[in-house]
């Protein structure tokens, strides 16, 4: 069997009120399953839109995990590839997601789009699987 392939749109956090008044925040987007038709993927990614909200990429390890457990193969190694802007949200939270993909055999790239110099960029690498190197591309 190829590759199958899905998405999982983030960018899209923001609060979201629950009835007894507290708080929650809203997840990232399954924007396409586990898949063989790249066609499909393509054309979803193609149509999507920027969702203006805030990128809370431990919402995006949870969506991810999700979508590979729906469909991924247990003969297969399971991957993630995150493409961001370079800034995140809860860097706590998403270092603790990280590695539990991690600690569940999930190799982890990470690919961030950023002109940025700051200290932030750092955390991606500790994000991504080791060797770093290899699995970080800016």
């Amino acid at each position: 069997e190829a590759v199958k392939m899905g998405v999982a749109l983030f960018g899209n956090c923001h609060l979201i009120q629950l009835k007894d008044g507290g708080t929650t925040m809203q997840p990232a987007i399954s924007l396409h399953g586990l898949t063989l038709d790249f066609e499909s993927v393509r054309t979803k990614i193609t149509n999507s839109k920027w969702q203006r909200g805030f990128t809370n990429m431990a919402q995006a390890f949870t969506t991810a995990d999700t979508i590979l457990s729906q469909g991924g193969r247990p003969s297969a190694q399971s991957a993630v590839m995150v493409i961001l802007e370079g800034k995140f949200s809860f860097k706590y939270q998403t270092a603790e997601k990280a590695q539990e993909l991690k600690d569940n055999n999930l190799q982890i790239y990470v690919a961030p789009i950023a002109d940025t110099k700051d200290n932030s960029l750092k955390f991606l690498k500790t994000w991504a699987s080791q060797p770093w190197q290899t699995n970080y591309e800016r």
